[in-house]
């Protein structure tokens, strides 16, 4: 049986969840927290085309 982690409500695999936070976000300088969010607001739309600008919002360069 596998144990999950929750991130803004998702249930992801503790492998998972370290990688995109440590590996992929971390050396990035984004916030794991608005990455997290972002997602499960994606995930919330249906996976539709138009939730697709929420990664966008959450991947921006200021």
């Amino acid at each position: 049986m596998t144990n999950y982690v929750t991130r803004a409500g998702i249930q992801t695999d503790p492998a998972l969840a370290a990688f995109v936070e440590r590996e992929v976000l971390g050396p990035l300088g984004h916030d794991a927290n608005n990455f997290w969010e972002g997602f499960a607001s994606l995930l919330g739309d249906g996976h539709s085309v138009h939730g697709l600008g929420n990664i966008a919002k959450c991947f921006s360069l200021k």
